[in-house]
């Protein structure tokens, strides 16, 4: 790995560069970090680190996810149901680490909860699960409220079907204010029937459209039905505005405010599809005065940037701007592995992302992703005058996370032979380091508190 701390193409930056550091210094694990032991695929350890900087074991069960308080988890149990023919289902169960109580969690008959798609509700008091049904190829959201292990089906709508966003692992987006309100996506039944049976579909008629559903009033209305989203939206944190793909601010008295390239300081043609979108993947910074996007078809559609743009002021400015690793991928928020996220410190002094990019020297299509110049950890000051880079030379670094108090970014690491670590950025002095586990491979998780 190599890190540095220097200006880049734009006009902002103007910070001096440290000594690279390769390989980095190993540290020991930071109170909260929250990270997996990979046997294999299908042998994943959950482990914690405590107040004191002790691992602890939480569970090897199958594809678990631990809640924010780490009272709760959810995974899957595989049930052998022919040895010879290996084959096999799966149960979901829900397990309380307080109580030492583990359930299992059903869904109706004929109907299937999907195992990679849970959230929970920000106040800890619910899970949310998808239903899919096979008989009408439908899906639901449903709720399980924690306190009295009642499940309760949100949006019941035989004339849509509930999704997860499609650039994402995110199913469900919450109002920091008010729990009880829910984003998701969905889209007509019958598209969603044909998508279900294998058909081919365009893509301006596959579009998952922002759905809010309301738990406590139990409404349910499509926000917007005329532009798609790949990306999660972004909830301001008053609750009084949500910004979405497209470049859209839809506040909540109803008025809608439509980004351009323009609002950046760019000039850029329309996009040759008219169904494209070129400003996407929000993220609302925690003081709710900026909101961080990802701008695509940059010169002829070849590059991507990110910007901030100023809710009060009403004006953006390009971060960064680079040429991404999948060349023939329009929109830009599906170019790092399909989980790209613009992550805001706590503070919203700074904001943290990965960029996936194309080296000049490249003559054709076909390229070593482990190429030193391909993927970036990218921080960025809030007005872009500084910005703190990691780069991959027999490691590649992905997916950053932000510690609770801001002092830390944690991010993943894979190298050539698959192995996986995590590494860690001292905000306080821009040093970076590699975390010192005792297992050959780990997988970064999230930061909870300890």
């Amino acid at each position: 790995m190599q890190s540095t701390l220097t200006p880049t193409e734009t006009p902002y930056v103007t910070s001096t560069a440290p000594p690279p550091l390769s390989p980095l210094p190993l540290i020991s694990p930071q109170p909260g970090l929250v990270f997996q032991n990979v046997h294999s695929a299908y042998d994943l350890e959950l482990w914690s680190v405590g107040a004191d900087g002790k691992l602890s074991y939480i569970t090897n069960e199958r594809d678990a996810i631990i809640s924010d308080d780490q009272r709760w988890l959810v995974y899957q149990r595989l049930i052998v149901l022919d040895p010879i023919k290996n084959s096999m289902d799966g149960e979901v169960w829900v397990e309380d680490r307080v109580n030492g109580i583990a359930r299992r969690l059903s869904a109706p008959f004929g109907c299937n909860i999907e195992s990679d798609m849970f959230d929970w509700s920000s106040d800890g008091l619910f899970l949310f699960y998808f239903v899919h049904c096979e008989k009408n190829y439908n899906r639901d959201l449903w709720s399980l409220d924690l306190m009295t292990w009642q499940s309760a089906n949100l949006s019941n709508t035989p004339d849509r079907a509930e999704l997860c966003f499609f650039y994402s692992f995110d199913c469900a987006v919450f109002f920091q204010n008010d729990p009880g309100k829910i984003l998701v996506a969905s889209q007509p039944i019958e598209i969603n029937t044909k998508a279900e049976m294998g058909m081919v579909i365009p893509r301006w008629e596959s579009n998952r459209f922002i759905t809010e559903i309301d738990q406590k009033k139990k409404t349910y209305r499509v926000l917007d039905d005329e532009q798609g989203v790949y990306a999660p939206p972004s909830v301001s944190p008053d609750g009084n505005a949500i910004a979405y793909d497209g470049g859209i601010i839809l506040y909540k008295d109803g008025t809608k405010k439509k980004l351009n390239s323009q609002d950046f300081g760019l000039n850029i043609p329309a996009p040759a599809y008219e169904d494209s979108i070129d400003i996407v993947n929000p993220s609302w910074s925690p003081d709710g005065k900026k909101i961080a996007w990802d701008i695509a078809h940059i010169d002829g559609w070849n590059k991507t940037a990110t910007g901030i743009f100023d809710v009060e002021t009403e004006k953006g400015q390009i971060l960064y701007t680079y040429s991404p690793y999948y060349w023939n991928i329009t929109i830009c928020v599906c170019e790092t592995w399909h989980n790209r996220k613009l992550v805001w410190s706590p503070d919203s002094n700074w904001l943290a992302f990965q960029s996936m990019e194309w080296t000049e020297k490249e003559e054709t299509h076909r390229m070593d992703m482990f190429d030193e110049e391909h993927s970036h950890i990218l921080i960025f000051s809030r007005d872009g005058k500084e910005m703190f880079s990691m780069y991959g030379i027999e490691e590649i670094p992905k997916y950053p996370f932000w510690s609770l108090d801001g002092k830390w970014v944690a991010f993943g690491t894979i190298n050539r032979d698959h192995n996986t670590s995590i590494a860690m950025v001292n905000v306080d002095e821009w040093k970076a380091y590699k975390v010192d586990l005792p297992f050959d491979s780990v997988r970064l998780v999230d930061w909870l508190n300890p």
